[in-house]
């Protein structure tokens, strides 16, 4: 099972680079499930192969059958609790959804935050013992809207790609300002 939290952008270029089957399943996401099952075997080699391949925001939560879960931080927000009387972990995108949510239940027991950077994998066994490895994010969505790197943007590439202005709706909140207010700027020019 995987969870993906994030937009993926080069979905339908690793599509073509890696060969993979057409699918009738049009969500980006669907991307890193192929990847995962063109590498045949559910591992964290595997793993941070499709995390290095894929470009874009994400994290990825991938359950293996025999209950094995890996967490795999890009640079969308993950929180994940530990409890350790209770053998339990628990994750969400925020602490403060994670928080609300764990309120309600009522758990009493004490929860120790569990740490996991931009770029980091952790495997939790069903035991609950962590093994963590890293992978190298590509930079593509931090070069598109870092302005001290918008000189070296490839121009003729953004502008040919037919999904700009999705992405540009996508990501104008990230930037405190509505869809309405970019539709506006695009509608006059």
């Amino acid at each position: 099972a995987l969870a993906h939290n994030g937009v993926l952008y080069n979905d339908k270029e690793l599509r073509r680079e890696q060969h993979l089957p057409p699918t009738p399943v049009e969500t980006d996401s669907y991307i890193a499930v192929q990847l995962l099952e063109q590498g045949q075997q559910l591992d964290t080699e595997n793993v941070r192969r499709t995390a290095e391949l894929v470009e874009g925001s994400f994290v990825f939560t991938i359950l293996r059958n025999d209950n094995t879960l890996f967490l795999v931080k890009g640079n969308n927000p993950l929180t994940l609790y530990h409890f350790p009387a209770l053998g339990l972990y628990v994750y969400a995108s925020t602490k403060s959804i994670l928080d609300n949510a764990l309120q309600k239940v009522h758990i009493a027991e004490k929860a120790c935050e569990v740490e996991i950077a931009e770029g980091e994998i952790l495997e939790i066994t069903p035991n609950g013992k962590i093994s963590r490895s890293t992978f190298t994010m590509q930079d593509y969505i931090h070069t598109m809207f870092n302005p001290y790197n918008w000189n070296q943007l490839d121009y003729a590439k953004w502008w040919m790609e037919d999904e700009r202005e999705k992405l540009l709706l996508e990501y104008c909140s990230t930037f405190g300002v509505s869809e309405e207010e970019v539709e506006l700027l695009l509608e006059v020019g």
